[in-house]
């Protein structure tokens, strides 16, 4: 699944307790203040995910420009809002009404990196003889019965998402199918902009 890898790859967070130092009063000639130990301190709890908002839904299948390709980690981010970019240019051409947020759909992935298809919705079906450029072709977002979650922040932080709704299924013990859907409601030029709001429909077996 998507979100085990991206588990994989993130960090653990380390937690340290702070030890306070010993405490010494001043001594005179003839007699020393005894020296107070603080009691040790209790060592933090690990930080737990934060509950997902969740929210059940019926995803229904639209028409799509379809661009697909691969991507490594790293540069994950950058290969799929530059996809964004060759669809609506592509749109524009054909003069096609789009209908919609551009999406991410998750198809395969492995500890190197994944593939993907950026999809860009669109009002209606495009016209019989319409051609498209490179590798976009016409096609069909996916759909079906979905859970929506939220993530609210940088792309960089998205596996702290994941690992909320990897979390929440299996507490709920349900299954997901392979594809992931991840709908950008706004898009920024760096996956560092803590502005980026990003709706992940996980899509139930």
């Amino acid at each position: 699944m998507l979100w085990t890898n991206a588990l994989r790859l993130a960090g653990l967070a380390l937690l340290c307790a702070i030890c306070a130092a010993p405490v010494s009063s001043p001594a005179s000639a003839q007699q020393s203040a005894p020296v107070q130990t603080p009691a040790p301190e209790t060592p933090a709890e690990p930080a737990q995910p934060e509950a997902p908002t969740v929210v059940p839904i019926e995803v229904p299948e639209r028409p799509a420009l379809v661009a697909r390709g691969k991507a490594k980690w790293d540069d994950g981010f950058k290969a799929i809002t530059d996809a964004f970019v060759t669809l609506r240019a592509e749109a524009e051409k054909e003069k096609l009404e789009v209908g919609g947020k551009p999406v991410a759909v998750f198809i395969q992935s492995d500890d190197e990196g994944f593939t993907y298809e950026a999809m860009l919705p669109l009002a209606a079906e495009p016209r019989s003889g319409a051609t498209f450029s490179g590798s976009v072709t016409a096609g069909k977002s996916p759909g079906g019965q979905a859970l929506k979650f939220e993530h609210r922040g940088a792309y960089d932080d998205i596996e702290s998402t994941y690992e909320a709704i990897a979390a929440y299924l299996d507490e709920k013990g349900l299954s997901a199918r392979d594809e992931l859907i991840e709908e950008f409601v706004n898009e920024t030029i760096g996956s560092d902009d803590t502005n980026l709001a990003v709706d992940i429909y996980v899509l139930l077996k």
